[in-house]
C-alpha cells in the first residue's frame, strides 16, 4: 500500500455522512476554489472506496492462488483489473472457463459520491449489488437488500463457489439479486 493510499484510507475511515447542517451549508454558492476542494474530498472518498473493494478481492485471490499452489494445481486465478473493473478467470472443476466480474459505477457528481458496484459470475444470472458507506465511522461496502457487509469472508465464499464448486454458494444466496432494476 503506498503512502498516498494509506492516507486516503485513513481520511475515508474518519469521514462520516453529512449532517443536515452540512447539506444546508453546501447550498450556499461556492467559489471555484471551494468547489475544487469539495470535489477533491469526494474524489478521494471514491478512490478510497474502490481501493478498499479491490483490496478485499486481492486478498482473496492471493489466498486462492496460494491454496492452488500448495495442492500442486497449475491453474491460477487470472486477474485483469482497470480503475473500475476487476475480472477473474480460471477453469472450474469441470475444466470449463469460469469468471467473476466486479464492475464499479461509483463517481463524483457535484461534490458527492454516487453509485456503487455490481458483482456477476459465469455461474448465475443473479448479481450482487454493492454500495459504499461510511456509516459507523468506517468505510465499508454493503449489500443493500439483506443489509449485510461485503466482507473478506463473503469474497472467499464467492470465489470458492465459482471456481471450486464448493457448497459456499448456499451461504451466498441472500447476497444475490435477480431483479431487473439496477
Amino acid at each position: 500500500m503506498t503512502m498516498r493510499t494509506t492516507q486516503e484510507a485513513a481520511w475515508v475511515a474518519q469521514t462520516e455522512t453529512p449532517t443536515g447542517v452540512d447539506r444546508r451549508a453546501q447550498r450556499v454558492r461556492l467559489t471555484p476554489e471551494a468547489v475544487r476542494a469539495a470535489d477533491s474530498g469526494a474524489e478521494a472518498w471514491v478512490r478510497g472506496a474502490i481501493t478498499l473493494l479491490w483490496a478485499l478481492i486481492d486478498t482473496a485471490v492471493a489466498r486462492v492462488n496460494a491454496a492452488r499452489e500448495r495442492r500442486g494445481l497449475v491453474e491460477r486465478l487470472a486477474v485483469r483489473r482497470t480503475s473500475h473493473e476487476y475480472w477473474l478467470t480460471a477453469p472450474g472443476p469441470d475444466g470449463a472457463e469460469r469468471c467473476v466480474a466486479v464492475l464499479v459505477s461509483l463517481r463524483t457528481v457535484q461534490g458527492h459520491a454516487k453509485g456503487g458496484a455490481h458483482v456477476t459470475t459465469s455461474q448465475t444470472r443473479a448479481r450482487i449489488d454493492l454500495v459504499p458507506t461510511a456509516a459507523g465511522g468506517r468505510l465499508r461496502w454493503l449489500v443493500p437488500a439483506p443489509e449485510r457487509e461485503f466482507t473478506a469472508q463473503v469474497v472467499d465464499d464467492l470465489l470458492l463457489s465459482v471456481f471450486s464448486g464448493s457448497t459456499a454458494a448456499t451461504r451466498l444466496d441472500r447476497y444475490f439479486t435477480t431483479d431487473a432494476a439496477l
